[in-house]
């Protein structure tokens, strides 16, 4: 299965920044048409906020991927992104900021203006400051953590592949890793 969490519906203000620090902007990708969150330097992050999704087996390998766009000047860049996750009882307040994370995609910029996507890496419930998917409420934060403030990475969106969960029990299935058709 697959969830696809575009850059229109991560947490922002009415300004169209981000709900954090306000310190990324949603804005269109190099006239193109993609809107991303503009990222222009060192440790820029967003976060989205939903209720933890109980249709995914956490327990099995779950696989992730940020759908990025650069401009002109970071052709040829190495763009690295950190993924982390807060959960929370509902009433309770997520992170602000972003926890450690469980896991980093890199990859390296081959077009600009265009959607690029990192390789698929995968977590599971036992991987460290990973997702156990038990409470009510999930906060995944999106760093990117390249430091150049010239050039800008625009993220586009988060795309995650699971394994649906089926039963209430154990589910022993973890999938290869999904390839690009």
């Amino acid at each position: 299965m697959n969830l696809w969490l575009g850059a229109q519906v991560w947490d922002k203000n009415l300004l169209f920044t981000d709900a954090g620090d306000a310190g990324e902007l949603l804005t269109e990708v190099n006239s193109v048409g993609m809107m991303g969150w503009q990222f222009d330097g060192g440790d820029d992050e967003v976060y989205y906020t939903l209720p933890t999704p109980t249709y995914i087996d956490w327990d099995n390998d779950v696989y992730y991927r940020v759908i990025y766009a650069v401009d002109s000047e970071a052709s040829g860049q190495v763009e690295t992104f950190t993924l982390s996750a807060s959960e929370t009882a509902f009433g309770v307040l997520p992170s602000a900021s972003a926890p450690t994370a469980f896991l980093t995609l890199s990859d390296t910029a081959a077009a600009t203006g265009v959607a690029l996507a990192t390789p698929w890496q995968s977590a599971n419930s036992e991987t460290e400051e990973g997702i156990a998917g038990t409470s009510d409420l999930l906060r995944l934060y999106v760093k990117n953590t390249t430091e150049d403030d010239t050039q800008q990475a625009y993220m586009l969106g988060l795309e995650i592949r699971y394994l649906p969960k089926l039963t209430s029990g154990p589910q022993v299935s973890n999938q290869p890793a999904p390839t690009d058709a």
